[in-house]
């Protein structure tokens, strides 16, 4: 397993940003001069559990500082953070902003927190459930089909051990066919599938859309407290004024992160992306598969993490 870490600037003020950084400058000439060492990048661990750890690399300047650093600082960083990742046995370092990269050693965050949000399907159900006062084998579930069977056939997975009643709305019969039979074969459940979203939407409870519904649906076709996870395409004036619309989580993390992170330019959900990809050693995930979901969202309560908040369309969501 290796470690990653997060790359920073040596904070400053707004007050500090131009006089600040002309001291610093000629204070290294200076040191420089008289044959001092210039200062390098410090290391902190910023998270760690079983043999991972996720490290803050701290440059020695600013951001105003670091764009005139010049192609000798440059080259001088990079072999003093090379040394630090071989030693540290860090993989993966990442910036937050693509002009913050330093060449040859950190990339730029790829991630937002969307993957997350589909990793913790259950777990969302289970809040759904517990502020609703019922489980998931009594309420009646819609899955809304997109063109990515692959994932279509995770989430199934993930709902087939405890739902009941579980319908699924596809614009093709024949593309789910396979799915449908293989969960009744392996878990006997019937999944009861639909082409009309008039008749495959209206009695749920709970619809989660992987698809497109924009176009399709009209606000009185659901119950009245239908729930909504979207995780594709939808218009939310759909919802019934009594309904609710998942569109995403907040994360919560453990200690004081979400403080050393935010002026880094990381949000919780990034972060925690970061920390349990790299965790679980599937940085280069593609697509959705189950024993990706299951360690994610297994990682993320070890960890230490919770689901803070559910967003809305708009805003954070109370069911």
């Amino acid at each position: 397993m290796g470690n990653c870490a997060l790359v920073s600037y040596r904070p400053e003020t707004i007050e500090q940003a131009g006089k600040k950084g002309f001291l610093r400058r000629l204070a290294d000439r200076f040191n420089a001069g008289k044959g001092k060492k210039k200062r390098g990048p410090a290391l902190d661990i910023l998270f760690e559990a079983d043999d991972f750890r996720l490290y803050i690399i701290e440059l020695p300047y600013n951001r105003s500082e670091f764009g005139k650093t010049g192609i000798k600082g440059i080259n001088r960083l990079n072999a003093e953070i090379e040394e630090i990742c071989r030693v540290h046995n860090i993989m993966n370092c990442y910036a937050a902003y693509s002009e913050d990269l330093v060449p040859g050693f950190c990339r730029k965050n790829e991630f937002n927190g969307e993957l997350l949000y589909r990793c913790l399907f259950m777990d969302i159900m289970g809040m759904v459930c517990s502020r609703r006062g019922t489980g998931i084998g009594d309420m009646d579930i819609a899955v809304v089909a997109g063109n990515d069977m692959q994932e279509l056939k995770v989430f199934l997975e993930m709902l087939a051990p405890t739902a009941r009643y579980l319908s699924l709305l596809t614009d093709s019969r024949e593309k789910v066919e396979e799915i449908v039979d293989g969960l009744y074969e392996e878990y006997g459940l019937c999944i009861g599938v639909s082409e009309d979203p008039g008749t495959g939407l209206s009695d749920a409870d709970v619809i989660v859309n992987l698809g497109n519904l924009k176009g399709r649906v009209s606000k009185a076709g659901f119950r009245k407290n239908v729930i909504f996870i979207n995780y594709g395409v939808m218009d939310n004036l759909v919802v019934p004024s009594s309904g609710r619309l998942i569109q995403g989580i907040v994360a919560g993390l453990p200690g004081k992160i979400s403080a050393r992170i935010e002026p880094m330019g990381f949000g919780a959900n990034e972060f925690a992306e970061i920390l349990l990809l790299n965790k679980i050693n599937r940085t280069d995930a593609a697509g959705a598969d189950i024993e990706l979901f299951k360690a994610i969202s297994g990682e993320f309560r070890r960890c230490g993490m919770v689901i803070r908040n559910l967003r809305g369309a708009y805003d954070v969501l109370r069911l």
